[in-house]
């Protein structure tokens, strides 16, 4: 089902990463590869209109992801989404509490990992946003 077009899908994308995955040398090289091209179409499609749905707010959206990607062990993308987090209204402290609720059902290691990655990406947030004004 169709709720967004593609300048909602972009706004949306931009309030969550903050062009951020575009920074980085693995996603620039995925973003480059004609190989990829096919699957980046159909995941900005369908991914930024779940999105651009009005039901759950940008704030609720990112914990929910943080605690999938958490649960699933995807760091690389746990990094930029714990960094929507912030940027949507989320505290630190709001997303350990995710992390440990995720913990009692994915495990202590996935937590572990997911808990050691907030404390990096909040601290260099911390320290962007300071440098950002």
């Amino acid at each position: 089902m169709q709720v967004s077009d593609a300048d909602a899908r972009r706004a949306v994308r931009e309030k969550v990463l903050g062009g951020l995955q575009e920074r980085t040398p693995a996603v620039q090289a995925l973003m480059d590869s004609p190989l990829a091209k096919p699957m980046l179409a159909w995941s900005g499609e369908r991914t930024w209109d779940v999105w651009a749905r009005p039901q759950l707010d940008l704030k609720t959206r990112c914990l929910v992801n943080v605690a999938m990607l958490a649960a699933m062990g995807v760091e690389r993308e746990l990094r930029f989404h714990i960094r929507g987090a912030l940027r949507n209204g989320n505290t630190p402290e709001e997303i350990a509490e995710v992390i440990l609720q995720m913990a009692n059902y994915a495990g202590m290691p996935l937590a572990t990992e997911a808990m050691l990655a907030l404390i990096e990406v909040a601290e260099n947030y911390k320290k962007e946003t300071a440098e950002t004004g």
